[in-house]
């Protein structure tokens, strides 16, 4: 990794901080060593930054991408448990209508046979087919909106009709998910994180730029100054991406040749 960033990559932020700390929390869990290496940089340079708490932008981006990726799983867990609670007092409600209601029972065998219902939306009877005419689906309802404050926040996990949302955005936006989870996963290769990194950046330009949409960690609008800076931001990070894969495609070759074609990470 190129550790002679430009010197406004180590502009202290209003969020270092915080960045510092989950960089000394990854040390006292995985080590220096792995640590500096994950940031893409040498021990020296990871311990002048922590004596300077100064961060340079890949160590940066690559922290808040940490960062959100716990909270994510945070988030995952909380919606994990309460799925459980759910499916626990649901499977009760069934056990308590499956018990029998002498009362009722007795009621309804008094009054004869059983008065049918109006009809439910499910046995409704279709209309007969009209040539050339779409037939509804009986029982479905088309997906809502989701009621948001600010259409233009894109949000990490998808939500049932936010096509409706997002408009011609909405498949940047899944493919942005699926290669920012790909340039996180560390169970992938080198080449194949730096790959989904170079596209992820492409995707957030387009996405920025083009449809004015604003991107996490923040829960409120850019306005034009904001959205100008982070345009820069992006590009710079584009270039690093690319440096990165020219890097680990370099790498990946070396490899190939020193083990004659046996590794192929």
């Amino acid at each position: 990794m190129n550790e002679s960033e430009p010197a406004g990559g180590e502009a202290a932020d209003d969020g270092d901080e915080q960045l510092i700390e989950l960089l000394r929390e990854l040390i006292r869990t995985e080590g220096q060593p792995e640590t500096a290496a994950l940031l893409g940089v040498s021990e020296r340079t990871l311990q002048r930054t922590l004596a300077s708490g100064r961060l340079t932008e890949r160590m940066r981006h690559v922290l808040e991408l940490r960062r959100l990726a716990a909270r994510h799983e945070a988030a995952q867990a909380r919606v994990r448990a309460l799925e459980g609670q759910v499916a626990a007092l649901t499977s009760e409600l069934h056990e308590a209508r499956g018990k029998p209601a002498p009362v009722e029972a007795a009621s309804a065998d008094a009054s004869g046979p059983e008065t049918p219902d109006p009809v439910a939306p499910e046995r409704a009877v279709a209309p007969p087919a009209v040539p050339g005419m779409e037939q509804p689906v009986i029982g479905r309802r088309p997906a809502a909106q989701p009621r948001r404050p600010f259409p233009e926040l894109v949000t990490l996990e998808a939500e049932e009709g936010e096509e409706l949302v997002y408009g011609k955005a909405a498949p940047l936006i899944a493919e942005w998910r699926r290669v920012r989870a790909g340039h996180l996963d560390e169970c992938r290769s080198r080449v194949e994180q730096a790959t989904d990194w170079v596209r992820m950046c492409e995707l957030e330009l387009a996405l920025i730029s083009e449809h004015e949409l604003t991107l996490p960690p923040d829960s409120y609008p850019w306005d034009r100054f904001q959205r100008r800076d982070e345009l820069r931001r992006r590009e710079q990070w584009l270039g690093y991406a690319r440096a990165e894969r020219r890097r680990a495609l370099a790498w990946r070759f070396l490899r190939r040749v020193v083990t004659f074609g046996r590794r192929r990470r």
